[in-house]
């Protein structure tokens, strides 16, 4: 479970509307336990694409909508269920990462 997606603080911090991309941060105030929401409203895969974090380090995929009842897609991508944000500003958030953004899916990180 992730506490942070019931919380009452929430950030859109990545509306593309041309590449179809949305980010949305949210943690718990004076905890962290931040998690971002990433979607590709796109009909194409998205790879290397920088998306802003709320900090450098390491980041769990915690959830892939290409992977689904404990099976991959024979074509999933993604992450391989982490990335690495470096502290390259993006978006408003002091760190980023190039990340792989499946088609018509979502995926959400937390640390």
């Amino acid at each position: 479970m992730q506490p942070a997606m019931r919380s009452e603080f929430l950030r859109v911090f990545a509306q593309d509307s041309i590449d179809r991309v949305l980010g949305v941060h949210r943690w718990i105030e004076g905890e962290g336990r931040d998690v971002i929401f990433i979607a590709n409203l796109q009909e194409s895969n998205r790879f290397s694409y920088r998306m802003g974090f709320p900090g450098a380090g390491r980041w769990r995929e915690i959830f892939n909508s290409e992977y689904y009842d404990n099976f991959p897609n024979t074509g999933v991508a993604g992450n391989r269920g982490e990335i690495t944000a470096g502290s390259v500003p993006w978006q408003g958030m002091p760190a980023s990462a190039e990340i792989t953004i499946p088609a018509n899916s979502f995926l959400l990180f937390s640390r």
